[in-house]
């Protein structure tokens, strides 16, 4: 299934959304964003996501990184 994502900064991304990572296969897996705790002093955080078999775990990010965000369709 193809998927559509556009990049965003880490600290701009907000609990419901949904991201996705590269894959070692090289396709892209989806995450589901439980938290994002952003450092207001660096620019950097760690977003709290959750993968379809419920499995939840951090993944760093820094302020200047990018991050495929999966927008929400438009209704």
């Amino acid at each position: 299934m193809r998927i559509k994502t556009t990049k965003v900064r880490g600290e701009d991304i907000q609990a419901g959304q949904f991201v996705a990572y590269p894959q070692d296969n090289g396709t892209l897996r989806v995450f589901r964003v439980l938290r994002n705790d952003r450092d207001r002093r660096a620019g950097g955080g760690a977003l709290y996501i959750m993968d379809s078999d419920k499995n939840k775990w951090w993944r760093g990010y820094e302020g200047y990184d990018w991050i495929n965000l999966v927008p929400r369709p438009k209704k």
